[in-house]
């Protein structure tokens, strides 16, 4: 009898240790994987981080300025802006609903939220398009954009840029920016700047001068010659963002 329960207890020692062996060997691989991950993999997931947290938008550098020997400008670039959308900060809704979701998240008393929710309304005539229509309508509209094109766009409803209109003047997007801050569209639609090349003394010299293309790279003449050296560094804005 007492050899049979040393037996039995043996056998159940023998299986606690190789149970023990199996939980320390799984263990020891999660530690070594773990340790994979966060030291060999550290810099491929710092950036997926990165990636997910913020938008890296592209910033064109100025052109330099060309002179003659007696510091004449003959060519020079001057500030505009690229007007874009971000189709996924677009709210997908009617206006009267984005009315109504805007002024029922207001930090505000009952009288603030009722005034502004009059102001509100009376920058529509239309409470039943969508607030992509409502943009496609005033962009279009200032920019000479077809508004199907702009409605294309908003439609790529993961995209946060997608171009309007490149080389716009700053009167036209002071415009653009009394419309975005009166409906609270400052996630919707942007403005980056950029430069536009101009020559004062219009086709005097041209064939010497040359043009730029719509990259504002040289194509000819001495904006090809020095391209390199009146291009100047491209830079970049990173900004964060809600996750996906």
């Amino acid at each position: 009898m007492k050899y049979r329960i040393n037996a039995s207890r043996r056998k159940i020692n023998k299986k606690a240790n190789v149970f023990f062996a199996i939980m320390l060997v799984l263990g020891l691989l999660l530690v070594v994987r773990l340790g994979f991950i966060m030291i060999g993999q550290y810099d491929m997931y710092q950036n997926k981080a990165l990636n997910q947290a913020t938008a890296e938008s592209r910033v064109r550098a100025s052109r330099g300025t060309i002179y003659d020997r007696q510091m004449n400008i003959l060519a020079v670039s001057t500030t505009v802006e690229r007007v874009f959308i971000s189709p996924y900060d677009i709210p997908k809704m009617t206006v009267r609903e984005y009315i109504d979701k805007y002024v029922d998240e207001m930090d505000a008393t009952s009288e603030e939220k009722l005034n502004e929710q009059k102001r509100l309304e009376e920058l529509y005539d239309n409470y039943s398009i969508t607030v992509s229509e409502d943009i496609a309508n005033f962009l279009s509209e200032l920019l000479e954009v077809d508004k199907e094109l702009i409605l294309e766009k908003a439609a790529k409803e993961k995209r946060r840029d997608e171009t309007i209109k490149q080389k716009v003047d700053q009167a036209t997007c002071n415009k653009i920016r009394e419309f975005i801050v009166a409906r609270h569209y400052t996630n919707c639609v942007h403005m980056q700047d950029d430069t536009k090349r101009s020559y004062p003394n219009g086709s005097v010299a041209s064939h010497v001068l040359g043009f730029t293309g719509a990259e504002n790279k040289g194509l000819s003449g001495v904006e090809l010659s020095y391209n390199t050296q009146l291009s100047g560094t491209v830079g970049k804005i990173l900004t964060a963002v809600n996750a996906v």
